[in-house]
Parts: structure tokens; sequence; C-alpha cells
């Protein structure tokens, strides 16, 4: 959310009204700063990844979205899998619905914790990462992503991997998990956003 905030400040982009971006990060940040128990301190490394408690698989296809919930160890503990009926989607964009999808379905059981995210888009990691999107529409799906981690004192941290190796790729095509503990997984129900 800061980075409507810098283009403002910057003589480059320096504008005299309260445009739409400017005002969603003056919002955000309203709303943070109303609730100070959300505000919290805490340290975390550059380069150095906190410890996982849990693993979210996301992924997205033209035709789902889905996400698994692991242990620790990698064991599928519960996921989701919905279909798309979107005219000619945005793949970055239901990459993204997929992972704020997973966050909200999650959000009561990873309070506290760290977790370690894993996509398959370079776009959504990025984006994620930095807080911020040039696609627009995507903004507000990671703004209301970072406002529940903050919330609920969630520890994210994304990486990427090649869509094959993926586990969340399978059942975003309608296929069958293919990881350890899947036969175990519970299937949960989530909305699309």
């Amino acid at each position: 959310m800061l980075s409507a905030l810098y283009r403002r400040a910057g003589a480059k982009e320096a504008w005299s009204t309260l445009n739409g971006n400017l005002r969603d990060a003056l919002e955000w940040w309203a709303s943070l700063l109303k609730n100070p128990e959300m505000c919290f301190s805490r340290t975390v490394g550059a380069r150095q990844r906190p410890p996982v408690r849990y693993i979210i698989y996301t992924d997205a296809s033209e035709i789902g979205l889905a996400g698994i919930l692991c242990d620790e160890k990698g064991v599928a503990q519960e996921f989701f899998q919905e279909e798309v009926h979107d005219e000619g989607p945005n793949i970055a964009l239901l990459e993204a619905e997929a992972v704020e999808m997973a966050l909200w379905a999650w959000a009561q059981r990873l309070e506290g914790c760290q977790v370690l995210v894993v996509v398959d888009s370079t776009t959504v990691q990025g984006s994620m990462v930095k807080g911020a999107s040039r696609m627009e529409a995507m903004n507000p799906r990671i703004h209301r992503l970072w406002f529940l981690a903050a919330q609920r004192r969630i520890e994210l941290w994304f990486e990427r991997v090649p869509s094959k190796l993926n586990p969340a790729d399978p059942p975003s095509r309608r296929r069958p998990l293919t990881l350890d503990g899947a036969e175990g997984a519970r299937r949960v129900r989530v909305r699309r956003f």
C-alpha cells in the first residue's frame, strides 16, 4: 500500500487531486491505524525464511482454482477445488484469487503462524511480495490478503515452483490430488470473491 504514496510523493507523478489508488492506500492505512492491536512489530530477515508451520499450494487454470493446506512436513490436511466459468479469464488474476481464497479459507487455523505460500506464477509471487501490482485489478486482492494477514498475525512467505511441481496444478484442472496425505485430506468449500 505504500506504492501509491511513494508515487504521490515523487515529483514525476505528483498530482493535486485524490485518485483511486491514493484514496485506497490512505483508507487502508487509516483502517490499520484505527486498530492498533493489528499493528505489531516483528523482525524478519531479508534473506531468511521464518520457520514454517503450514504450507499452502495454490493454482489456477482456465477451468478451475485450487488450494491445498499442508502441515510443515508437506502432508495434505485440507484442500479446495472450485470451477471457473469466466469468459477469457486472466490467469494471473485467477492465481491471485486462489491465494486470497486460501488465506480466507484457513485464516482462523493460520492465526499467529508462519505460512509458506507456493505459487507457480512469477507475476503473482512478485506482486504479493511487493504488496502491489501494475495490474490494477489485482491490487484489491493483494490489499485484502495483507490486511487479513495483519489482522490474524499470519507471517507469509511466497515461493515459486514450476507448474509441473505444483501439487495444486492437478486439482485446478479437475484432476485428483497427488500429494502425500491426499487420501486423508478433507475437501472444504470456499466462495469466490
